[in-house]
């Protein structure tokens, strides 16, 4: 969690810091499903990103929520999604 609060990186241009923390998401959240939600958390302010970041972020959540997770996480990803 703490990396996505590292400007820097977690808002790379090319989005590999976006990639990184959806890929985590998918993993923890096998075993923990409630981290797993509050690591979602990370793309809260991505409407506040430009618009290509936007892009990026949305695309990692979409393919999120494609996917079969816990409820808790599913919830978090959609409601990112809603905002």
């Amino acid at each position: 969690g703490s990396f996505s609060r590292n400007y820097k990186y977690f808002h790379q241009k090319d989005g590999a810091g976006y990639a990184l923390i959806a890929d985590q998401i998918k993993e923890i959240d096998a075993f923990n499903p409630l981290m797993a939600a509050r690591l979602v958390q990370a793309y809260r302010k991505y409407k506040k990103c430009d618009p290509e970041r936007q892009l990026l972020i949305k695309h990692h959540l979409t393919s999120l929520s494609k996917l079969e997770l816990s409820k808790n996480t599913a919830e978090m990803v959609h409601k990112m999604l809603e905002n």
